[in-house]
């Protein structure tokens, strides 16, 4: 296998502007503490994520809940502003071994490779499910782009199924610190051949990216991560990827759900991604998925300020949305008022439509080996042991969810 001195960092966190010296530390974890420190030197460097468990004691709660007095401006007398800069976190660390799946044109693995410049080989490994001889013909930029990813030391690797990772041309290399999948969509071509239709076509991208999430594991090192770039808007946001990791049998859990801006993405990658010839997916919306293994979830999970605000409710340390909860219209469940409010929710037209599409998605049985459906005993699909299962039999008719205008749902 390939010779590793080193173990490769986890995540990187960069503090992406200057705080006040006496700004309050936003979480009691190893890798705020850090990125805390860095804030107060007054300098925009790069730390490596802490390898220990986070701090989850009362110190860390209290540090959290305790008002801090702002600093005075020793020139005006007001307070100084001490908001938190936001935190860069880098997903794909320079010496980490990358496996980028269902790349469609290269274009993400080239401008990866070309970032990494000067990179040692075996640190990239490009993949697609196309043949080469297919890539080439599909793509007009093809062939000179996986030309230039082969000479920055990059390997491309075509005929790769995203679904059965640990078989077939990925068969013998060595395991992967990252797996990236970034805008996963099936190609029409695909979901025609499978006879999919209407709502039945989120489905089948739904039912992609959970046989990704199972056989990931096969070719990730045991302290490697899996990062998938999707999109928080219909019909992306409907596949429900932060509950991915119950119904592709729990080897995996949630880390972190970041904001697009907050990574290094922007800096590589402008879109569009061409999927198929006439398609492509434009990082607008953008949100990085980053999934680790369930046993490490506690040392890799980052702290809930540095999370998408509308995934936060996913995150471990979250505060429960109380009893009256829709589990599967937002991440995490939809806390209302009162179980009035509840039931106005559930008699809504895209409640309806959301519940119909997980009613389908029960009827569809197991997703891969051993894939629980129900969702009961995961957190992203319950609210205080309300399962999904029973929400979905509101509708009552098949629901009409394949609209080409997201906006026109109001979500």
């Amino acid at each position: 296998g390939l010779a590793r001195p080193w173990s490769p960092p986890l995540i990187f966190v960069r503090a992406a502007a200057m705080a006040s010296p006496g700004a309050p530390a936003s979480s009691g974890t190893a890798a705020s503490e850090i990125a805390s420190a860095l804030e107060q030197r007054g300098s925009e460097q790069e730390a490596e994520y802490g390898r220990s468990s986070p701090s989850r004691g009362p110190e860390a709660k209290d540090s959290r809940s305790s008002p801090s007095r702002s600093p005075e401006d020793s020139r005006t007398g007001r307070a100084r502003s001490t908001t938190a800069a936001p935190v860069r976190v880098t997903v794909l660390p320079p010496h980490c071994r990358v496996l980028t799946v269902g790349d469609g044109d290269f274009v993400f693995s080239e401008a990866l490779a070309d970032a990494r410049r000067p990179m040692n080989k075996g640190l990239l490994v490009a993949t697609n499910l196309d043949t080469e001889k297919e890539e080439v013909a599909k793509y007009a930029a093809a062939q000179g782009r996986l030309a230039r990813i082969r000479a920055a030391h990059g390997e491309v690797i075509c005929g790769v199924d995203a679904t059965r990772l640990g078989d077939g041309p990925l068969a013998g290399q060595a395991a992967f610190d990252r797996v990236v999948f970034n805008f996963p969509l099936l190609p029409v071509g695909r979901i025609l051949s499978n006879g999919a239709r209407g709502s039945e076509v989120h489905l089948e991208n739904r039912a992609l990216l959970v046989k990704f999430l199972e056989s990931a594991p096969t070719v990730l090192a045991d302290d490697g991560l899996v990062v998938v770039a999707s999109k928080d808007c219909f019909p992306y946001s409907w596949w429900r990827i932060e509950a991915m990791p119950e119904w592709s049998g729990g080897k995996l859990a949630l880390a972190a759900v970041l904001p697009w801006q907050n990574t290094e993405y922007p800096t590589l990658y402008d879109g569009p991604c061409n999927v198929n010839r006439d398609a492509a997916v434009k990082p607008t919306d953008a949100v990085i998925f980053v999934f680790c293994r369930a046993e490490d979830r506690d040392r890799h999970c980052l702290p809930i300020s540095q999370w998408c605000r509308g995934f936060a409710g996913c995150h471990p340390m979250a505060p429960s949305p109380g009893p009256h909860c829709c589990p599967i219209c937002k991440p995490g469940g939809l806390g209302l008022l009162s179980a009035k409010e509840l039931a106005a929710h559930k008699a809504g037209k895209i409640h309806k439509k959301r519940a119909g599409l997980e009613q389908q998605w029960l009827a569809r049985g197991g997703v891969g080996n051993g894939a629980s459906m129900s969702g009961g005993d995961s957190d992203a699909a319950s609210c205080n042991g309300h399962d999904v299962g029973d929400d979905v039999g509101v509708a009552r008719v098949p629901p009409d969810v394949d609209s080409p205008r997201p906006e026109k749902m109001n979500k």
